[in-house]
């Protein structure tokens, strides 16, 4: 009997566990992707949110250097307008801020270590080519060219006081005073009064403007190398003088105002003593003006304590007006016992002697409707100066007075 063949066909039907592994894998697969991609994401973001927050930081790391510059500058008396912000470049790990100052040459050797030292005291080394000033700290680069200016041109200049004084309408002295006619007469109803700061520190300079016939009123700085010795000249002469207290500016600590200073953070005790000590270190003042004090005259509580201690030594106080936000001359009026004034404009910000006149002549404009005390420094332009230009104001009409003529 035959036996029936059975054809035996391959079967083309994939096996379900290959199918199901397969789909597993895929779903492995697309589950990566998306925990890469998201990881990705996170990662660009992460970094587009550092990246953010590092420009954010430079820019206000910029303008915090900017700013504390400028201050540095308003408590030094220079137009912080002078300060020229050229650019910000980043190279490898450091940023490099680049600054321009427009500063004549006087004006350079006298702030140079005040300006290294304000950069010192916040954690940065320093040094210097010449004129290009550079200072670095944990990857930061402040470099300051210094622009010397031969003569400065004080007509272009929103000078300081300008900027700082209780606005009045500007004099033009072009128009009120002529300067060039030997014949020119002004009649002005009120009287001009000079402030020289900073005295004590030059007792020669100090003994030529005591032997001038215009009674012009030194302010001795405490604790300077001529201090007493001024103020012993002053009473020789049968001269006023004042006390120059130093006081709080808003660049406080990186500037220092110098001892004998009265800052916001003592105690009235203490604010007591340290006037006490100043006055009695000159043996007694005709008056008193701030020096600096941007930050400490603008807190009318503790020019009341320092005021309810100097009206025991003096009867006059004349507020430098060192802050456009002064409260400092208000307060003195409310003071009982104390005769105040208020500096009317600063005359050398520029040590230029054509800028010291026109300043002076300026000045000479206010008087057809107030008293005007001025204020400049014991310096040998400013004192030249006053040499040459207050006789010839004298002889165009104008009364020069000292201080306690003229405050109220």
């Amino acid at each position: 009997m035959a036996k029936k063949r059975i054809n035996k066909t391959k079967s083309n039907k994939i096996p379900s566990a290959l199918v199901v592994g397969g789909i597993f894998f895929l779903l492995v697969a697309v589950i990566f992707l998306l925990i890469v991609n998201l990881k990705v994401d996170r990662l660009k973001k992460e970094y587009e949110s550092v990246n953010a927050e590092e420009v954010k930081t430079n820019k206000k790391l910029n303008i915090d250097i900017n700013e504390r510059l400028k201050i540095f500058l308003f408590d030094h008396e220079i137009n912080k307008d002078r300060l020229k912000f050229l650019s910000e470049q980043k190279s490898g790990n450091n940023i490099y801020y680049k600054y321009k100052m427009l500063l004549t040459d006087a004006e350079f050797q006298a702030i140079k270590p005040a300006l290294t030292s304000f950069f010192r005291t916040n954690g940065f080394t320093s040094h210097d080519n010449d004129k290009d000033m550079i200072f670095e700290r944990d990857g930061i680069v402040v470099d300051i060219f210094v622009d010397i200016l031969e003569i400065y041109n004080a007509s272009k200049e929103n000078d300081v006081e300008n900027k700082e004084m209780v606005k009045e309408p500007k004099a033009d002295f072009k128009k009120d005073v002529k300067i060039n006619s030997k014949n020119s007469k002004i009649e002005p109803k009120h009287r001009l009064a000079i402030i020289l700061d900073d005295s004590g520190q030059n007792l020669e300079l100090a003994r030529k403007v005591l032997s001038m016939k215009y009674p012009v009123v030194l302010s001795i700085l405490p604790y300077t190398q001529y201090d007493r010795e001024t103020a012993d000249l002053a009473r020789k002469y049968k001269r006023e003088f004042f006390l120059h207290q130093p006081m709080e500016p808003k660049s406080y600590p990186d500037t220092n105002p110098g001892k004998g200073a009265i800052l916001l953070n003592m105690p009235k005790s203490v604010i007591e003593v340290t006037i006490k000590e100043n006055i009695n270190r000159l043996e007694g003042v005709d008056g008193v003006n701030n020096h600096m004090g941007s930050a400490f005259t603008e807190n009318a509580d503790k020019m009341k304590e320092a005021l309810d201690t100097i009206k025991d030594y003096t009867k006059i106080f004349v507020d430098s007006h060192t802050t456009p936000d002064t409260v400092a001359y208000e307060v003195c009026k409310k003071t009982e016992g104390l005769k105040c004034g208020i500096s009317k404009r600063f005359i050398d910000n520029s040590a230029d002697k054509d800028y010291i006149t026109n300043k002076l002549y300026e000045a000479a404009g206010f008087l057809k409707s107030q008293d005007v005390i001025v204020i400049g420094h014991l310096r040998n332009n400013t004192v030249d100066v006053l040499e040459d230009v207050l006789p010839q104001l004298e002889k165009m009409g104008v009364r020069i007075v000292t201080i306690s003529e003229v405050v109220n």
